[in-house]
């Protein structure tokens, strides 16, 4: 967050649930941020899926830029031909 201000009652107390062992107020999260183990645990599983080479769907948006043809990414294993007709090898790893 930066330095803007954020327009609260004066009397606001952020919820509360509880309090940790040490004796530190324990503060419900009031954003998607609640679920990190979760989020955690789904990106080692993806990660490891990308460190064996595979490379699980994502959701495509409409092509804006140049690595991408009629809305689809281009598939990068095979030979590419640019506008001025040279071939480019596909990407080895």
């Amino acid at each position: 967050m930066g330095r803007e201000v954020r327009m609260v009652p004066p009397d606001w107390q952020h919820p509360k649930d509880g309090f940790y062992a040490d004796g530190n107020v324990r503060y419900v999260a009031l954003f998607e941020g609640s679920d990190f183990a979760a989020k955690a645990a789904d990106w080692a599983e993806e990660s490891a899926k990308w460190a064996a080479g595979e490379f699980p769907a994502m959701p495509m948006r409409k092509a804006k830029s140049s690595h991408m043809k009629n809305g689809q990414a281009l598939n990068l294993t095979q030979p590419i031909t640019c506008r001025s007709g040279q071939t480019l090898n596909a990407l080895t790893t």
